[in-house]
């Protein structure tokens, strides 16, 4: 956070800086891996959108800043990601700033409310998702939906969670591997969701994340999108 708020001070940054401070701070402070509730999370996601604000509005000052205005690309335009040339591409543009956010865990999710900038990156994943997908467009609005799984048992509470981690610790190499081409990520997201979902199938949950990490892994085979 420190590193973000000293960028700032300088007042001269670009969104290639920003985002790769923002990235680094994420891994050290997600709620997954600390146990202070997210808060520190919280604060360095509040600080990073605080300065990408000031670059949307220095380089867009005349957007309309209301989600029915614009359509899904220039939704996607407005979010900072870069412009593919297929459904596809655009999906994975909208995941990878989706996860980017943390928006795929329920407690950022329950935090956020309506900001309007988090509910525009929801509706670009499930737009596109239904153009290149409608039925990973179902499966994601039911993970997008989904709340705690209420698990009792304490060896299966363990098993969960180390399932959900390999989840989105695999999706995430899975996108980066659609930004950058890195084989490495591309093999090592395939093993990380194929172990997520054997933990997921053995517990018996019928939780969306198992649809979520059978589609990635779907993906996977097919390579990357054209850019």
């Amino acid at each position: 956070m420190e590193a973000i708020e000293k960028l700032l001070s300088k007042g001269k940054y670009s969104r290639k800086d920003l985002l790769s401070i923002y990235r680094f701070l994420c891994k050290h402070t997600h709620p997954d891996i600390r146990k202070d509730g997210g808060e520190l999370f919280l604060r360095v996601r509040q600080v990073y959108e605080e300065a990408l604000g000031k670059l949307n509005r220095r380089s867009s000052a005349t957007f309309a800043h209301t989600s029915d205005s614009v359509g899904p690309i220039q939704c996607l335009r407005f979010l900072d990601l870069p412009q593919e040339q297929s459904p596809r591409g655009y999906l994975f543009s909208a995941l990878r700033l989706y996860f980017l956010l943390g928006l795929h865990s329920y407690k950022v999710r329950a935090s956020v409310g309506k900001n309007e900038r988090y509910t525009m990156v929801i509706q670009a994943v499930q737009y596109w998702a239904e153009q290149y997908n409608p039925r990973f467009s179902e499966e994601f609005k039911r993970f997008n939906d989904r709340a705690f799984q209420p698990i009792s048992d304490l060896r299966k509470l363990k098993t969960y969670t180390l399932a959900k981690r390999l989840f989105v610790s695999g999706a995430e190499l899975f996108l980066h591997y659609q930004e950058t081409g890195r084989e490495i990520s591309r093999k090592l997201a395939g093993e990380k969701l194929t172990s997520a979902l054997n933990l997921l199938e053995r517990l018996k949950l019928d939780d969306p994340t198992e649809s979520f990490a059978r589609f990635l892994l779907v993906e996977i085979e097919k390579g990357r999108a054209p850019n």
